[in-house]
């Protein structure tokens, strides 16, 4: 039994390893290096290496923030594993074609085959934070923007545009039941089900 598991885990290292030369591979021969070359050449090495500096900090800031969305669903799990899943899960969104799919793999990898569904309901939180924070910036961007507008203009679509987000994430589950529901009778349904929060089925 050992034997196997062992075999099994190296079995395991070389399938992610050889995916992810893979992908890298891709994103090698599919990136236009000649224009790469121009915007390097163009840029600012001090603007760039402030940039880098400030995503980094913002993805550790989004990993913080995310220990304590586990850790409130009562799974603990080291800081290093939890950076390794969500720079991984970033990985897959930024480089793949897909949205959600860096997120199911940090449900996968932190989960496991016990948490799943507790790992997704605090992704799902993580997304809904972002998205409020986003919303604010949004509605920030607005008022500047419509600054000559009258005032009663202005306080409208402040408050407008995060309320009208609100209501729609307070909606969005018995929305997404109702398409599970009609949706059930694919094979493929079942499986997502069963990564997706007891809140919402």
């Amino acid at each position: 039994a050992r034997r196997d598991r062992g075999t099994w885990r190296r079995t395991k290292k070389i399938v992610r390893w050889s995916a992810f030369f893979a992908i890298v591979g891709w994103l090698a021969c599919s990136t236009k290096w000649d224009a790469v070359h121009i915007a390097l050449k163009t840029a600012s090495y001090v603007w760039l290496l402030a940039a880098a500096g400030v995503y980094l900090a913002s993805q550790f800031a989004s990993v913080a923030r995310w220990r304590l969305l586990v850790a409130a669903a009562g799974v603990v799990r080291p800081v290093t594993a939890l950076l390794s899943a969500y720079f991984e899960g970033m990985f897959v969104n930024v480089c793949l074609p897909t949205t959600v799919g860096g997120d199911l793999l940090k449900v996968l990898r932190i989960g496991g085959s016990q948490h799943k569904r507790t790992v997704a309901t605090s992704v799902v939180a993580d997304r809904c934070s972002g998205l409020v924070a986003l919303v604010a910036l949004l509605a920030i961007g607005l008022c500047f923007k419509f600054l000559h507008l009258p005032a009663t203009v202005t306080w409208t679509i402040a408050v407008t545009v995060p309320l009208a987000v609100l209501i729609a994430a307070r909606f969005a589950p018995y929305f997404l039941k109702a398409v599970l529901s009609t949706a059930s009778r694919f094979p493929a349904v079942h499986r997502i089900r069963k990564l997706l929060p007891t809140t919402v089925e």
